[in-house]
Formats: structure tokens, C-alpha cells, sequence
């Protein structure tokens, strides 16, 4: 492995363990906070990147109160907001948790992906945000809290050697897939 790529790989795991604290870890998993990437790196344009950190994600829920309770009760947020627009139809629901905000929107003029189109039914086919990230400092853990919660995981657990990453992805009660990262070695 050339020095370069090292130093790299190296750097890359720094800016990881920087970001994992935040709760949400959408730069890597689904880049739609789009604020930026951490910390000040050239681009290879050579101009600069927008420094920022994740901070706000909002999902399209079938029922805002349902997902509120969830979030709260799998993933620890808190509620800080409720607003009902009825003559709208709408109902959000803003949680936040580390500093990190997440507004749950739910409008009665919503579908699902699947009612628009039946054979839309893996999320990543479509386009845009199909999965957000979370930090958790041992996947153990969170494994077994999730089990008892009575929450399936999607799949198997994932190693990703060359990230120094472990993750999991789970589901919420609308289907939105939410993927749980923790170091490969838990010194880390």
C-alpha cells in the first residue's frame, strides 16, 4: 500500500471517529445533509469544501405520533417540537438527540413507494435518501437493546475492514432503513 493511500485511509478514519459522536452519520451514509464534509480538505477541483457537521434529516411518515414514539424508544430522542397544520392535513414532529435534529413529517397526501409503484419495493431503486446512519459505541449491545425492543435487523451484521467499521441495518415502522456503525475494534 503506497504512503499516500495510507495517510489517507489514515485521515479518513480520523474524520470518522470525529463524526461518529454526532448521532447522525448521513456525510458517509446518505450525503443528504449536504452541509459539507468535515473538516477543511481540498477539493479535487482545489477549491475548498463546506465545512459542517450532519445536523437535520426529516422523513415522510404514515403516522408522525407512532414514529415519534419509536425514535424515542429505540434510538433515545427527545421531542422538542409538535405542530398539527389540520386544515392541512400535516402533522411534524421535530426530536433531537446529541445536537443532531430529525423532523418526522407526516401529510395526508403521502404514499407509499409501493402504492405508486408495486415494483418499487427496495428503497434504493428510487433515487434520493434510503437509509440514515447512527453511531453506537458497541454493536454487542445494541444488538441485544434491540432484541429485547423487539426490533428485526435487516440482514447481518457487516464488517468493512478497510472503514475499521461494523454496522447493522434495521427498519423503522415506515420501512426507512437505519443503519447502526460501530468500530471494528471497540478501543477505537
Amino acid at each position: 500500500m503506497s504512503t499516500l493511500r495510507a495517510g489517507n485511509q489514515k485521515l479518513a478514519r480520523r474524520r470518522t471517529r470525529r463524526a461518529l459522536p454526532r448521532v447522525l452519520w448521513l456525510a458517509l451514509a446518505i450525503g443528504l445533509v449536504a452541509t459539507g464534509v468535515l473538516g477543511q480538505a481540498p477539493s479535487p477541483e482545489g477549491g475548498e469544501h463546506v465545512d459542517g457537521t450532519p445536523y437535520f434529516v426529516a422523513l415522510s411518515v404514515a403516522d408522525a405520533g407512532r414514529s415519534m414514539d419509536w425514535y424515542q424508544r429505540v434510538l433515545g430522542f427527545e421531542t422538542v417540537r409538535s405542530v398539527d397544520l389540520e386544515e392541512r392535513g400535516i402533522r411534524i414532529r421535530l426530536l433531537q438527540r446529541d445536537g443532531a435534529f430529525l423532523e418526522l413529517i407526516e401529510s395526508q397526501d403521502s404514499k407509499e413507494l409501493t402504492s405508486i409503484d408495486a415494483t418499487l419495493n427496495r428503497r434504493f431503486l428510487v433515487q434520493g435518501v434510503f437509509k440514515i446512519g447512527f453511531h453506537v459505541d458497541d454493536l454487542e449491545v445494541a444488538q441485544q437493546r434491540l432484541a429485547t425492543l423487539g426490533v428485526d435487523l435487516r440482514g447481518r451484521v457487516i464488517e468493512e475492514e478497510d472503514l475499521g467499521l461494523r454496522s447493522l441495518q434495521i427498519e423503522d415502522p415506515d420501512g426507512n432503513v437505519i443503519q447502526l456503525f460501530a468500530p471494528l475494534d471497540p478501543a477505537d
